[in-house]
């Protein structure tokens, strides 16, 4: 007879219904602990600015505490709360800038795209002209991106995949919100989408996914836009998941069209394809067609600018590699880069920064190579790893890769809409 009589429920699935029921309290705990920070950021302030979000949230929490307890059928109802959820969480980090009236952009970033889009609607190329006259934007930030000589950085520094998306906005309702409810609207889109692919017990790891490492609807409205490659690497890792691998090329050529982050993930991708051809001529033809099918995708996103001016294009997408002629960005970040906060830039220098980041990236890919049954699925978080070791690695580099790495992990285990045998 043993010691101890556990008591476990007969029906299959129980564990995943019991680990939802816990994601479930986390996110209610961090509802309750935002609904915290608004209370004490509107100290002082007896008006709407603090009342509502504080309400709102502390409301969102106990509710979302009530269901993870309630007799509800998870399977059912987890995926619509989900969506719902989503939306809130949106709604009431808009409701925290418009009530404040928050006309500020946040960063250079979003006052270069909300200038870079008014240049592309006069018929201009954004990546060939200086962009400082987004200092003169209203709410333009305080902080900008300097260079090493003092100079600070004028230029569109991404693909131009983003100015697309941006430019709707701007061509319907012009700067509302500094351009940022486009952002907003993006992450509310990969909230939902996340929501969609994972098992539906789980589906309030859409929003929750977006809200523990960093309140993601508060960084878009802040001034990132980093949801516009994580929305197509989500849905690319679905696509390659379901072995829809054509597809999935040409939605992670549009993920690579937004920002440089997807770049870093096409080395494990192609030691991905090597390693499941059956030959080294099908491996050949899979590459050529992948590359060919993505690689349209990116170029179309860019060519009018590339037609325009190639060199001024290719100088604006490299920015963040300090090549030509140009002094380097200044080093920032949480990843080696802190350590200028604490020792002489002469000790930790750029040879410093090129040696850790090439060498790590030499050994994560031996290891790759040697371990690929064990790390397949790791490849979608290279980016992330990567940039640990170089100048430029802002808080934002990584907790974006939070929901990657969702639903990376329910694709390893064969467990997203679609998938018919487990991944492995």
């Amino acid at each position: 007879m043993p010691l101890i009589e556990l008591d476990i429920p007969d029906e299959d699935g129980w564990q995943d219904i019991l680990a939802a029921r816990v994601l479930t309290v986390v996110l209610a705990a961090m509802l309750l602990r935002f609904g915290l920070w608004a209370w004490a950021a509107a100290a002082g302030d007896n008006g709407l600015v603090g009342a509502i979000p504080t309400f709102v949230a502390f409301v969102l929490g106990v509710e979302l505490l009530v269901l993870a307890v309630a007799d509800i059928d998870y399977e059912r109802w987890a995926r619509p709360l989900g969506y719902a959820t989503t939306v809130l969480l949106a709604l009431l980090a808009l409701s925290v800038v418009l009530l404040a009236e928050y006309n500020r952009l946040g960063t250079d970033l979003l006052a270069f795209t909300s200038y870079a889009v008014e240049v592309v609607a006069d018929g201009g190329n954004p990546t060939a002209v200086s962009l400082a006259p987004a200092a003169g934007l209203a709410g333009a930030p305080d902080v900008w991106t300097y260079r090493t000589d003092g100079s600070w950085a004028t230029s569109w520094s991404y693909p131009t995949g983003t100015l697309w998306v941006y430019s709707i906005q701007y061509q319907l309702v012009g700067r509302w919100v500094g351009l940022r409810l486009t952002s907003l609207v993006g992450v509310v889109g990969l909230g939902w989408l996340i929501t969609y692919l994972v098992p539906p017990e789980y589906g309030l790891l859409g929003p929750a996914s977006l809200f523990l490492a960093q309140n993601e609807f508060l960084a878009a409205l802040g001034g990132l836009n980093d949801m516009w490659y994580v929305l197509p690497t989500v849905a690319t890792i679905w696509l390659w998941a379901t072995e829809r691998r054509v597809a999935a090329a040409a939605v992670f050529g549009l993920a690579c069209a937004m920002k440089q982050q997807p770049w870093l993930i096409c080395l494990p991708l192609a030691i991905w394809v090597y390693k499941e051809a059956p030959s080294t001529r099908v491996f050949a033809r899979r590459a050529a067609a992948y590359i060919g099918v993505g690689g349209a995708v990116f170029l179309a996103l860019q060519l009018p600018w590339i037609v325009l001016t190639p060199v001024a294009w290719l100088r604006s997408a490299l920015v963040p590699l300090s090549v030509g002629n140009d002094a380097p960005l200044i080093s920032m970040g949480v990843g080696l880069a802190i350590l200028n906060q604490a020792v002489p830039a002469e000790i930790v220098g750029r040879a410093t920064f090129e040696t850790f980041i090439y060498g790590s990236t030499a050994l994560a890919t031996v290891a790759y190579w040697y371990w690929f049954e064990h790390l397949k699925w790791a490849a979608w978080l290279a980016p992330a790893a990567i940039l640990l070791w170089a100048p430029r690695s802002l808080p934002s580099y990584f907790h974006w890769f939070v929901p990657i790495a969702v639903v990376a992990l329910f694709a390893s285990h064969g467990r997203l809409r679609g998938q018919r045998a487990v991944a492995g």
